[in-house]
């Protein structure tokens, strides 16, 4: 029996950025950049995590019991049907995240490619044949592609105007998710928020609506709830065979996934899009912050964030993704995925807030305040001509939601 690859080169590309290994003996991972990436004079950033105080990138070794370093760990399906598909297919009976990473290695989240480091086994179909520790691996067919997040979703191919899911899962230019059994019509709620925020300026991927029946590929061994699905086309590809790399901001402040609504703020991702990225990307920031308030999209927590990596090493505020109006459904948490300026509770946020979030994160104020009110203003605007897009059982919800917040009180007019 083969034994598995227990190292990996890390690559963005052509570039060597590091190595990353484990150890079955005490269940050690560990992550080391490599010094021809940290002396190179203009590198492509991996993530912004790795930066030392003066700018440059650190070469400490990371070293993590049990689970993967953060970024790594980032990049895998977070627990819940995906993941499970995944640990199912794989017969893993331990879902080792080392195990499912080494699976998942050619097609993760952005342009991040792992290859077996030199003295390593054969890079082949490992998972055919091998065991983990505590694992038998016996996949028919595997799945080999990661998507962050906890919903039920695939990487698509659209190719002449059809949706099509490979064998593996691998090679996809689009995110086709699921109807859920638990959140009814979820689909067409987000599809009807992203089409919102587009209308107001905030830069969305292109979207669709379909019926699951229009997708070819999907998994037969999955529960396939009746309804539509969303699609999304996939920012961190630009096409089949290009990738893009983007890092969310629970990789940018080195948390655990489970850590995404933790010890911070959005004054904490303000700072850091100022800093990193500049006026553009802040506006972007500010005006889909205020409309995730305003609209009722409150589960905005870390990995809900990225940034994108159009330039190797300058990174933008990505496109955004995961816009639902969470308030539509019942018994969701009606707080703030994190805080702002001191507060959690959208129905008591007003511009006071904004201007606190600006100076706290030392932001120009007149900026700030004035995307702010110019995304009130176009929410107010754009409404009418949106709201028939959202589920009628959904839209009662969201409107008395709506007219509870001081960001549009009846000082301005009726909503």
């Amino acid at each position: 029996m083969t034994k598995p690859i227990s190292a990996f080169d890390v690559l963005l590309g052509d570039t060597h950025v590091g190595t990353l290994s484990y150890s079955s003996h005490n269940d050690l991972t560990t992550f080391l950049l490599s010094a021809g990436y940290t002396e190179m004079a203009n590198p492509p950033t991996l993530s912004l995590s790795f930066r030392n105080k003066s700018g440059g990138f650190t070469r400490n070794r990371i070293r993590t019991m049990v689970t993967l370093p953060a970024f790594f760990a980032n990049l895998l399906p977070e627990p819940g049907p995906l993941r499970e598909l995944i640990i199912k297919r794989a017969s893993l009976k331990s879902a080792h995240d080392f195990a499912i990473l080494s699976l998942l290695r050619n097609d993760l989240p952005g342009a991040v490619i792992l290859k077996p480091a030199p003295g390593q086994p054969e890079d082949q179909d490992q998972f055919s044949q091998i065991a983990w520790p505590n694992s038998t691996i016996n996949i028919s067919p595997p799945l080999k592609f990661s998507l962050a997040g906890v919903q039920m979703k695939f990487s698509a191919a659209l190719i002449d105007k059809t949706y099509s899911i490979s064998d593996s899962g691998e090679n996809g230019d689009w995110i086709v998710k699921l109807p859920s059994s638990k959140f009814e019509q979820i689909p067409e709620n987000e599809f009807a928020t992203m089409k919102l925020a587009k209308a107001i300026g905030i830069e969305i991927p292109d979207i669709d609506l379909l019926d699951q029946r229009e997708i070819k590929g999907l998994p037969e061994d999955i529960s396939r709830p009746p309804g539509n699905c969303y699609a999304i086309s996939r920012f961190d590809r630009a096409n089949l065979s290009k990738r893009i790399h983007i890092e969310d901001f629970a990789q940018v402040f080195n948390l655990q996934p489970a850590a995404k609504y933790l010890d911070s703020s959005y004054q904490n991702i303000a700072a850091v899009i100022w800093q990193e990225s500049g006026e553009e990307s802040l506006v972007q920031f500010v005006r889909r912050l205020v409309f995730s308030i305003l609209i009722g999209n409150l589960d905005m927590h870390l990995k809900n964030w990225s940034l994108i990596y159009k330039s190797p090493s300058i990174p933008s505020l990505s496109p955004a993704y995961d816009l639902i109006s969470t308030v539509a459904y019942p018994g969701v948490d009606r707080k703030l995925a994190l805080s702002l300026s001191k507060t959690k509770r959208p129905e008591k946020v007003t511009l006071s807030h904004i201007k606190q979030m600006a100076a706290d994160a030392k932001l120009p104020e007149s900026l700030v305040v004035s995307v702010a009110k110019t995304t009130i203003k176009s929410v107010r605007e754009m409404w009418n001509d949106h709201r028939s897009l959202y589920p009628p059982n959904q839209l009662a919800v969201i409107e008395k939601y709506m007219q509870s917040l001081p960001l549009l009180s009846a000082r301005t007019g009726p909503l």
